[in-house]
């Protein structure tokens, strides 16, 4: 998915000569953090396919691909990879939209208090 190949390439962009220390481990923080978050994804997938309900889940999952999306292209903004700039700053804002034209996390969060949590207004 999309997601992964923004990994890949902020990955790639980390290993550009020149970047300094502190963006390099913050781009390797985003990754590790990325990858529980898709081995967690394959799980709800695996569960899914077992036959499980997953409709709760899939709220909680939404929101957190739309945060980590806007978590890695804002870590290759940081990076300022000489040869991908443009590119971050590109994806950096598409996310965004895409996030917004999804529905803002907040009505999910909302729908998870309500529905999941049982929290009622």
């Amino acid at each position: 998915g999309d997601g992964l190949r923004l990994a890949k390439q902020l990955r790639d962009c980390a290993m550009e000569p020149g970047l300094s220390a502190a963006a390099r481990q913050r781009a390797e923080d985003v990754l590790v953090l990325f990858e529980g978050h898709e081995w967690q994804a394959k799980r709800l997938i695996e569960l899914g396919l077992a036959g499980r309900d997953l409709s709760r889940a899939s709220s909680v999952v939404k929101i957190q691909h739309g945060e980590f999306s806007q978590t890695i292209t804002a870590a290759g903004v940081e990076l300022q990879c000489p040869k991908h700039r443009d590119y971050w700053q590109r994806k950096h804002l598409d996310v965004r939209r895409h996030s917004i034209a999804g529905g803002p996390n907040e009505i999910y969060r909302n729908m998870i208090a309500n529905r999941v949590l049982g929290m009622g207004r």
